[in-house]
């Protein structure tokens, strides 16, 4: 079966994630494409067009935000933004 109803992933912080969610999140990313759901057991292809979009802190901020590997982060691309200003 391939996950066609979303083909948009937006992760909030992602450095929050328990260990288990991003290896699993690694599988979407590697050969396999693939997305196993642990409550259904089941695996879900995922669609080419598909597109993850993910959100973090700096690890330095705390609440127990880590730092991720760096394989992990460079199969995004970065994009930091120091300040916001508010009309």
């Amino acid at each position: 079966m391939i996950l066609d109803i979303l083909h948009t992933f937006i992760i909030v912080q992602m450095n929050l994630a328990p260990q288990a969610v991003l290896e699993g999140l690694n599988a979407c990313f590697d050969h396999r494409g693939t997305l196993f759901v642990p409550e259904l057991n089941r695996e879900f292809q995922i669609h080419p067009f598909t597109r993850f979009f993910a959100a973090q802190n700096p690890h330095s901020q705390g609440a127990q935000r880590r730092a991720l590997p760096r394989s992990f982060v460079n199969r995004f691309t970065t994009v930091m933004c120091f300040g916001v200003l508010l009309g």
